[in-house]
């Protein structure tokens, strides 16, 4: 509501006080907001209403990234698990899981890996856009980690230099 206010009335204020800072106007777009009638504010929450309606309309659901092999592996075992053993803390569940994705089998492996190739290349089929970007992420963490690895290398060869 205060937002729909301040955007249709901030222009005008502005140019009716010239050369006020920021924070002048600020106070100026509040205090017009504090001294409009109320039959005016509650005609402007409803505009606000329906408009986050429309909004909240217009949202994509939230898509997740594919996951790998172990990840698959890893949900799949963990609902299963935690009801066997409800004591158990997320982090003794993933030592599980970690204990079982090394003792698989290459082919039961290669089944879940498979899977996930598959769910990937269809995720790229979905989300084109969010895909590139997932992997220009990927890509920038890589370059990232290869930089920091580099400076630490030159910085221990500098020490042993000196």
């Amino acid at each position: 509501m205060w937002i729909m206010f301040n955007k249709a009335n901030r222009k005008r204020i502005a140019e009716e006080n010239p050369g006020c800072t920021n924070v002048e106007l600020s106070r100026l777009v509040s205090e017009a907001y504090r001294q409009m009638p109320l039959e005016d504010r509650e005609a402007l929450r409803k505009d606000a209403s329906e408009h986050r309606k429309v909004l909240d309309a217009q949202k994509q659901p939230k898509t997740t990234a594919p996951r790998n092999g172990y990840i698959l592996l890893s949900m799949e075992m963990s609902a299963k698990f935690q009801k066997e053993n409800p004591d158990y803390s997320i982090q003794d569940r993933n030592s599980v899981a970690s204990r079982m994705w090394r003792e698989l089998p290459d082919e039961e492996k290669k089944a879940y890996s498979a899977r996930a190739k598959q769910m990937r290349e269809e995720f790229a089929k979905r989300h084109p856009e969010q895909f590139m970007a997932m992997k220009q992420r990927a890509a920038a963490r890589r370059s990232e980690s290869m930089m920091r690895r580099y400076a630490a290398k030159k910085r221990k060869m500098d020490l042993e230099d000196e």
